[in-house]
Protein backbone atom coordinates (compact mmCIF):
# COMPACT_ATOMS: atom_id res chain seq x y z
CA UNK A 1 0.00 0.00 0.00
CA UNK A 2 1.34 3.39 -1.00
CA UNK A 3 0.10 5.67 1.73
CA UNK A 4 0.80 8.87 -0.19
CA UNK A 5 -1.18 7.71 -3.25
CA UNK A 6 -4.04 6.53 -1.03
CA UNK A 7 -4.06 9.86 0.78
CA UNK A 8 -4.15 11.77 -2.51
CA UNK A 9 -6.97 9.57 -3.82
CA UNK A 10 -9.04 10.05 -0.67
CA UNK A 11 -8.44 13.80 -0.77
CA UNK A 12 -9.58 13.88 -4.40
CA UNK A 13 -12.75 11.96 -3.47
CA UNK A 14 -13.45 14.39 -0.64
CA UNK A 15 -13.02 17.49 -2.76
CA UNK A 16 -14.58 16.52 -6.10
CA UNK A 17 -18.31 16.47 -6.71
CA UNK A 18 -18.45 13.06 -8.36
CA UNK A 19 -19.77 10.47 -5.95
CA UNK A 20 -20.60 12.94 -3.17
CA UNK A 21 -24.09 13.69 -1.94
CA UNK A 22 -25.81 16.95 -2.73
CA UNK A 23 -25.87 17.76 0.98
CA UNK A 24 -22.10 17.29 1.22
CA UNK A 25 -21.56 19.55 -1.77
CA UNK A 26 -23.85 22.21 -0.30
CA UNK A 27 -22.09 21.91 3.07
CA UNK A 28 -18.81 22.83 1.35
CA UNK A 29 -20.21 26.17 0.17
CA UNK A 30 -22.65 26.83 3.01
CA UNK A 31 -20.73 29.88 4.27
CA UNK A 32 -20.87 31.41 0.78
CA UNK A 33 -24.58 30.61 0.48
CA UNK A 34 -25.27 32.27 3.84
CA UNK A 35 -23.21 35.30 2.81
CA UNK A 36 -25.29 35.60 -0.36
CA UNK A 37 -28.51 35.43 1.67
CA UNK A 38 -27.17 38.08 4.06
CA UNK A 39 -26.46 40.32 1.06
CA UNK A 40 -30.07 40.02 -0.06
CA UNK A 41 -29.74 37.42 -2.79
CA UNK A 42 -32.91 35.34 -3.21
CA UNK A 43 -33.00 31.62 -2.60
CA UNK A 44 -33.95 30.97 -6.22
CA UNK A 45 -30.90 32.95 -7.46
CA UNK A 46 -28.59 31.01 -5.13
CA UNK A 47 -30.14 27.73 -6.27
CA UNK A 48 -29.64 28.74 -9.91
CA UNK A 49 -25.96 29.49 -9.22
CA UNK A 50 -25.55 26.10 -7.51
CA UNK A 51 -27.19 24.36 -10.47
CA UNK A 52 -24.81 26.13 -12.89
CA UNK A 53 -21.94 24.56 -10.95
CA UNK A 54 -23.44 21.07 -11.09
CA UNK A 55 -25.24 20.91 -7.75
CA UNK A 56 -28.67 19.94 -9.08
CA UNK A 57 -31.49 20.26 -6.53
CA UNK A 58 -35.15 21.01 -6.59
CA UNK A 59 -36.23 24.06 -4.57
CA UNK A 60 -37.77 21.79 -1.91
CA UNK A 61 -34.61 19.68 -1.64
CA UNK A 62 -32.52 22.83 -1.38
CA UNK A 63 -34.67 24.30 1.41
CA UNK A 64 -34.79 21.03 3.34
CA UNK A 65 -31.06 20.41 3.02
CA UNK A 66 -30.32 23.99 3.99
CA UNK A 67 -32.46 23.67 7.11
CA UNK A 68 -30.79 20.40 8.10
CA UNK A 69 -27.28 21.80 7.58
CA UNK A 70 -28.11 24.89 9.65
CA UNK A 71 -29.40 22.67 12.47
CA UNK A 72 -26.26 20.53 12.37
CA UNK A 73 -24.08 23.64 12.43
CA UNK A 74 -25.96 25.06 15.42
CA UNK A 75 -25.48 21.79 17.32
CA UNK A 76 -21.77 21.75 16.55
CA UNK A 77 -21.39 25.33 17.75
CA UNK A 78 -23.12 24.61 21.05
CA UNK A 79 -21.11 21.45 21.78
CA UNK A 80 -17.57 22.93 21.97
CA UNK A 81 -18.61 25.24 24.81
CA UNK A 82 -19.01 22.29 27.16
CA UNK A 83 -15.86 20.63 25.81
CA UNK A 84 -13.88 23.83 26.48
CA UNK A 85 -14.73 23.79 30.18
CA UNK A 86 -11.67 21.70 31.20
CA UNK A 87 -9.42 24.14 29.32
CA UNK A 88 -11.08 27.05 31.09
CA UNK A 89 -10.43 25.42 34.45
CA UNK A 90 -6.78 24.89 33.56
CA UNK A 91 -6.50 28.54 32.60
CA UNK A 92 -7.93 29.59 35.97
CA UNK A 93 -11.15 30.99 34.54
CA UNK A 94 -14.41 29.83 36.01
CA UNK A 95 -16.30 27.30 33.90
CA UNK A 96 -20.00 26.60 33.89
CA UNK A 97 -21.61 25.94 37.24
CA UNK A 98 -21.78 22.26 38.09
CA UNK A 99 -25.19 20.72 37.75
CA UNK A 100 -26.65 18.76 40.64
CA UNK A 101 -26.38 15.00 40.29
CA UNK A 102 -29.51 13.17 39.31
CA UNK A 103 -31.15 11.67 42.37
CA UNK A 104 -29.21 13.83 44.80
CA UNK A 105 -30.16 13.70 48.45
CA UNK A 106 -32.27 16.18 50.31
CA UNK A 107 -29.96 18.61 52.14
CA UNK A 108 -31.71 17.81 55.44
CA UNK A 109 -30.81 14.13 55.01
CA UNK A 110 -27.20 15.02 54.29
CA UNK A 111 -27.00 17.34 57.31
CA UNK A 112 -28.29 14.58 59.59
CA UNK A 113 -25.73 12.10 58.27
CA UNK A 114 -22.77 14.48 58.33
CA UNK A 115 -23.55 15.82 61.82
CA UNK A 116 -23.12 12.38 63.30
CA UNK A 117 -19.75 11.87 65.00
CA UNK A 118 -18.55 9.59 62.20
CA UNK A 119 -20.34 9.86 58.87
CA UNK A 120 -22.29 6.67 58.38
CA UNK A 121 -21.60 5.78 54.77
CA UNK A 122 -24.08 2.91 54.87
CA UNK A 123 -26.80 5.32 55.96
CA UNK A 124 -25.80 7.69 53.18
CA UNK A 125 -25.96 4.91 50.60
CA UNK A 126 -29.31 3.71 51.95
CA UNK A 127 -30.77 7.21 51.85
CA UNK A 128 -29.57 7.60 48.27
CA UNK A 129 -31.15 4.30 47.18
CA UNK A 130 -34.43 5.24 48.85
CA UNK A 131 -34.42 8.62 47.21
CA UNK A 132 -33.87 7.10 43.77
CA UNK A 133 -36.65 4.52 44.33
CA UNK A 134 -39.13 7.24 45.27
CA UNK A 135 -38.74 8.96 41.89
Amino acid sequence: MDRKVLSENLHALATTSKGRSKAAQLRDVLDDVEAAFAAGVTHSAVLAALQQQGIEMTPNTFEGTLKRLRTQRAKRRSTPASAAAPDALKAGTPGPAPTPAQGSLDPADLDKIFRSSVPDMNALAKAGRERLKSK
